[in-house]
């Protein structure tokens, strides 16, 4: 027999006699700062000395004897940034796992629920699409109905104006031009209801205010990365993707020779920059 799980103490209910995690967080993040100066003094102090020593060097101008004292100091210095940046690591890394362990939590509710949505968001749309392609379909049809009858009511309306002899004759043509204007309106209106988006061709509205509808969306594929316009793309290309570009075109060895750049619109130049190890 299954042994039925026993109902926990009232005091040990999950969140009995305790603050919402949402508090117990923010006092913890609320200290923080205060808790990182006092464990951390000794990383603050050592900064404070490296700072002073550089102020009391001065700026003076660097000779042979001077340089390998300054490499020196330079050393040092990287290697406290490195020290401080891995107490930084040490002290983030239970607040990642931490932040990993709250994503895990929640993700156990929103992908199962996510993946409901997006099967239950195909079904629908597949439902959309048909009554839209209907719908369609019958403006279509309306609007080359209206057509027809539009050009009915242009030739009678033209050969009633040819044939009118008498005034009554002639009344009875602008009637049928005006009866031929409206059914030429009617059928212009007949032609953008058949052309409109598929957003307006079917919606559902629920009880509960749901509105379901298409949403249109171009998108693309079999890009053939050879045959590209990429000058038609120029001005939709973002500058960090040209930046990036540029980068890999030199590190490929693309380098000018003789003064010859050879990459128009931009200048490839060499730098330097002391390096202490």
């Amino acid at each position: 027999m299954t042994q039925q799980p026993q109902p926990l103490p009232a005091d040990h209910q999950p969140g009995a006699n305790k603050p919402p995690i949402r508090e117990l967080l923010a006092d913890v993040l609320a200290g923080l700062p205060q808790a990182l100066i006092v464990e951390y003094l000794d990383l603050t102090n050592k900064r404070d000395a490296l700072q002073a020593e550089e102020a009391d060097a001065g700026r003076e101008k660097i000779t042979d004897e001077s340089a390998g004292p300054l490499a020196d100091y330079i050393k040092r210095v990287g290697t406290h940034i490195e020290k401080a940046d891995d107490a930084r690591k040490a002290v983030k890394k239970p607040v990642l796992q931490a932040g990993e362990k709250i994503d895990g939590f929640f993700k156990t509710i929103t992908e199962p629920l996510s993946a409901l949505k997006s099967t239950s968001t195909d079904r629908l749309t597949g439902y959309q699409r048909e009554r839209a392609n209907e719908e369609r379909r019958r403006r279509k049809e309306e609007a080359k109905r209206a057509a027809e009858e539009a050009r009915k009511a242009a030739e009678e309306a033209a050969a009633r104006e040819k044939a009118a002899q008498s005034e009554r004759e002639l009344a009875g043509a602008i009637g049928a031009a005006e009866i031929a204007k409206q059914a030429e309106a009617d059928a212009e209106k007949a032609r953008k209801l058949a052309t409109a988006p598929a957003s307006a061709l079917a919606q559902t509205r629920s009880a509960g205010g749901a509105v379901a509808s298409l949403r249109t969306e171009w998108k693309f594929k079999n890009l053939d990365r050879a045959t590209l316009d990429l000058e038609a793309l120029r001005p939709f290309l973002p500058m960090d993707a040209m930046d990036k570009a540029v980068r890999a075109y030199i590190k490929a060895g693309n380098r000018p020779v003789n003064g010859v750049q050879p990459l128009k619109g931009v200048e490839i130049y060499e730098d330097t920059k002391a390096t202490v190890r």
